[in-house]
């Protein structure tokens, strides 16, 4: 800062000023003079001193060793403590007003010299200067708290004729508290809205922003940053649907065991911006994840079902519901007896009907519905037969013989077939033979028939009666079963052991 005292000094200053202590820190590092006669004397020596607020700022010496020469003529001679070793500085503080205001009075008495030590002339020039207002912002406290309730702000001033005008801002959204008040408390409710501002956090920040006035005059800004807590009550809002996905609820009035899908459907949505990060579903003893889940209903009774949802808060929130899942088991089917008969159903080995003795089952359920058939296939040809037990239609417990046509000439693998409303169950198959064949080779299992289908594997089977026509049956082996024949030598070695014994 340059400061002129009068048409023929000016002085050079160095200014800090410190907010904290409301002063201003100055140097007269500079001076400047000039000779207001517009003559020229020449080279000649200064001294004096300078004086801040009345304060010693500066002295010029002259002595053997040091000394500030300088031309003094018409134009203006610059000197100081860079240049004038005779020139010495220090540093002065003034104290500012409460507002923040400071006027600054110089002088400067000074007594110059010609080179050959002939006094020239002395004079002293003084001057006043306003210096730069130091900010005098009034500062905020408050005690932060959730968002929906209020916030009391307490102001602070530096002086008693302030007044302040407070603002607030906090994301996108702002308003103003007071507008050049000269209350010491303002009492400020931030609206829960505030939370859609800071979607992934649990706290939003709001700054409030202070513009201090002295009159018209902005004298200095502060600002205060809260960090608001988001209340714990803004949870997501979660709903769920569960309906069977088969739809055998509607059918059935109920959920099937085993049979029904249960899909659970969740709607979620966060509160004030936040979005659902994840949904967790439980049904019973499983899990999955997502807006749309489906289970197997594996187990009769109630099921609890469960809806977890987590928003980008990190906050949840659950929905539950639960189903009542109704007993059911596959139906069942069992072949007791198959064998060739008359067409009264009376066994007969060469008849030329079948009959087919059963039980069977399934679980009866509302609205349900059960059919039996039986299927035969021959077994020469491939030809398959269905036949429909339409006597024991929707009788969920059957049991019962039918007679069906066969050929001579053909052997049948047959199997009963019970259909629910849910699915279809297969006895095992039961084989009857042909009626009558008289020899029988099956290279395949190298076995033989007479009198009858072969069927043991490696054996020879006979369904007729043997005449050797006094032939011997040579090279028996030893018997394994009681029903095994024996050679005479086996049971000779019998009686033999058994006559020992005796």
């Amino acid at each position: 800062m340059e400061l002129q005292l009068g048409q023929d000094v000016k002085l050079t200053l160095e200014i800090t000023q410190s907010l904290q202590e409301n002063t201003s820190r100055i140097r007269a590092t500079g001076l400047a003079i000039r000779n207001r006669t517009g003559t020229t004397v020449g080279s000649c020596w200064l001294l004096g001193e300078i004086r801040l607020g009345g304060a010693l700022a500066a002295n010029l010496i002259l002595n053997n060793v040091q000394g500030c020469n300088l031309i003094y003529s018409d134009s203006w001679y610059q000197g100081g403590e860079d240049s004038w070793s005779g020139y010495s500085c220090q540093e002065v503080t003034i104290p500012h007003a409460a507002d923040g205001t400071a006027s600054l009075t110089a002088a400067a008495s000074l007594r110059l010299y010609t080179t050959g030590n002939r006094f020239v002339d002395s004079f002293t020039r003084s001057g006043e200067t306003a210096l730069a207002r130091i900010p005098r912002a009034t500062s905020l406290s408050a005690q932060p708290g959730p968002l929906g309730e209020a916030l009391t702000l307490h102001l602070t001033r530096a002086a008693p004729g302030f007044r302040d005008t407070v603002a607030w801002q906090c994301g996108s959204q702002s308003g103003l508290l007071g507008e050049k008040t000269q209350a010491d408390t303002l009492t400020w409710t931030p609206p829960l809205a505030l939370a859609a501002q800071q979607p992934q956090d649990t706290k939003v920040e709001v700054t409030f922003t202070c513009t201090t006035y002295a009159g018209e005059e902005t004298v200095g800004t502060s600002t205060l940053t809260l960090a608001l807590d988001i209340p714990g009550t803004v949870t997501p809002e979660v709903s769920l649907r569960v309906t069977d996905a088969l739809g055998y609820t509607a059918s059935h009035g109920g959920y099937i065991q085993g049979q029904s899908r249960c899909q659970v459907t969740t709607q979620a949505a966060g509160k004030y911006g936040a979005s659902i990060r994840e949904i967790a579903v439980t049904c019973g003893g499983l899990s999955g994840t997502g807006e749309q889940v489906c289970f197997a209903l594996a187990h009769s009774g109630p099921v609890d079902i469960t809806v977890t949802v987590t928003d980008s808060r990190g906050r949840t929130a659950a929905a539950r519901e639960r189903i009542e899942v109704l007993p059911y088991a596959a139906p069942t089917a069992q072949i007791t007896a198959a064998y060739r008969c008359t067409a009264q159903g009376a066994p007969q080995a060469d008849g030329v009907y079948l009959c087919l003795e059963f039980t069977a089952g399934a679980t009866p359920v509302a609205g349900g519905k059960v059919t039996y058939r039986v299927r035969c296939r021959t077994q020469d040809t491939g030809e398959e037969r269905l036949t429909a037990l339409d006597g024991y239609e929707n009788q969920f417990q059957a049991q019962g013989r039918v007679l069906l046509p066969a050929g001579e000439d053909s052997s049948y693998r047959c199997t009963l077939e019970v259909t629910d409303s849910f699915q279809t169950a297969a006895s095992p198959a039961a084989f009857v033979g042909v009626a009558f064949v008289l020899l029988d080779f099956c290279r395949s299992s190298k076995s033989v028939g007479i009198g009858m289908r072969a069927q043991a594997p490696d054996t020879l089977s006979l369904a007729l009666d043997t005449d050797l026509t006094g032939h011997r049956l040579l090279h028996l082996p030893t018997p394994q079963s009681p029903t095994d024949p024996a050679t005479k030598e086996y049971v000779d070695q019998l009686f033999s052991q058994l006559q020992t014994k005796a």
